[in-house]
């Protein structure tokens, strides 16, 4: 009995720990869509699927990734985020995006606000910049929506305007799909 319980206790042990841990794979998922958050868009051609999560229920106080998505042809590094926050009713989108940073780098807007529409609701978007050893940008759109801001936010090198472009043409096929 005792040896019988000790060969199971190996065979677990040897089936249990499987060496390294490792990040989950990339997926090609063909859109983004959040039944809670009410969103749904494809994902540009040539991007991944990094992180997903669904919208978590009660109020956001910070904001939350919903979603990222990596280029993988890139030599430099290009990804498309999607985050969601509670904010008040009437608070400003601009003057949240310049005063609520995400992420710890030290962003800096360095263009005034920009009206725009996504999926048929006004938006507001932004640039901001950051440098260590080398420049990044990152293009940031607000919209409203269900009493949320929802962020769509493009991360790039300033000499890439082809993932500038990719992250734009997500904004042009969002789709919302409650009337809120």
């Amino acid at each position: 009995m005792v040896r019988h319980s000790a060969v199971l206790m190996v065979v677990a042990v040897a089936v249990g720990c499987g060496g390294k841990p490792s990040a989950p794979a990339l997926t090609a998922d063909e859109e983004f869509y959040d039944r809670n958050a009410g969103i749904r868009f494809p994902t540009p051609p040539g991007y991944r699927v990094f992180i997903k999560a669904e919208l978590p229920t009660g109020r956001i106080e910070k904001p939350v990734m919903l979603a990222a998505y990596q280029n993988t042809k890139n030599k430099s590094r290009a990804a498309i985020e999607v985050m969601a926050v509670d904010v008040a009713a009437g608070q400003d989108l601009a003057a949240f995006l310049q005063t609520h940073p995400v992420g710890s780098e030290k962003w800096k807007g360095i263009s005034p606000p920009e009206s725009v529409q996504v999926g048929g609701r006004p938006g507001t978007r932004m640039q901001f910049r950051y440098k260590d050893e080398r420049e990044h940008a990152r293009e940031v759109t607000a919209v409203r929506a269900g009493g949320r801001a929802y962020f769509v936010i493009v991360v790039y090198a300033p000499d890439d305007p082809a993932a500038l472009e990719a992250g734009r043409a997500v904004l042009n096929k969002v789709e919302w799909l409650r009337r809120d």
